[in-house]
């Protein structure tokens, strides 16, 4: 299986679309945050470090449903269907279905995981040029990007499973970029309207439904931009987060494997 990986990354890191994709996640990493903070400066009416967190631009800019997360995983998606025409050369020079599999899934993880943390964190550096962080405490930072590689993983594992579910890989990029759009805003609305009408009298008989859609929202969001900020929710929050991970991670992981056995490689 590391033979399979190590060819993989091989071919990939020798790709010209590999050095476009750095390119481009490095140029959002430093205009996104630069054209976020003039956007700030020009409504404030003036240059003012604090008017945002500058985690929160973390969390827009480097999020799985933004400009670099969606052409990411575009990207890996395109290399899984160029990679599908060869798995049967594979299967007969004796590579198992076992090991082909999990070489996919490691490499989605390698290029999604370690590409996403990499402009998270070249996002925060240049972020904190022109914004504070308003909680600036060491543990508060290291869960927020914990929290994001975890979600990583779990984006990571889905498209691994979209390369092996779908016989033409057209599909699963417009149910990525599909899913992207509608999970993002979904949370946005929830997390935006939510709290404001529980506090509104004549709403106390929908509070059940709230704090569902409330749950409903934390386990989208390591496809959402909260993933940062949500570390200061409470221990509900990290409940539902982690168990959506856990619970998603392996339903990816584990029907893609079956798929993967199960698949006509003539």
């Amino acid at each position: 299986m590391l033979n399979v990986l190590k060819a993989d990354l091989y071919r990939i890191v020798k790709d010209k679309m590999f050095i476009i994709l750095l390119i481009i996640g490095a140029a959002i990493s430093v205009v996104l945050p630069v054209a976020l903070a003039g956007i700030y400066m020009g409504v404030a009416g003036g240059y003012n470090r604090a008017a945002v967190d500058s985690l929160y631009i973390v969390d827009v800019v480097a999020s799985p449903s933004s400009a670099f997360g969606l052409v990411l995983g575009i990207f890996i998606l395109i290399f899984l269907g160029k990679d599908a025409t060869t798995l049967r050369n594979k299967v007969i020079g004796g590579i198992s279905r076992k090991d082909i599999y999990f070489s996919n899934l490691l490499l989605c993880i390698i290029l999604y995981v370690g590409l996403m943390l990499a402009h998270s964190l070249l996002t925060f550096v240049v972020t904190e040029i022109f914004f504070d962080i308003k909680a600036a405490d060491f543990l508060y930072v290291f869960l927020g990007f914990l929290f994001k590689v975890f979600g990583y993983f779990v984006i990571a594992a889905m498209l691994s499973f979209f390369g092996q579910a779908f016989r033409t890989i057209a599909l699963g990029i417009v149910l990525f970029v599909i899913l992207a759009e509608v999970t993002v805003g979904f949370g946005s609305i929830v997390q935006a309207l939510v709290p404001t009408m529980m506090g509104q009298p004549g709403y106390e008989h929908l509070e059940p439904l709230f704090k569902g859609l409330t749950i409903v929202s934390y386990a989208l969001f390591q496809y959402s931009i909260g993933l940062t900020l949500q570390v200061e929710h409470n221990l509900m929050f990290c409940l539902t987060y982690f168990t959506s991970l856990v619970l998603f991670g392996m339903a990816f992981i584990g029907f893609g494997y079956l798929i993967m056995q199960k698949k006509d490689l003539k």
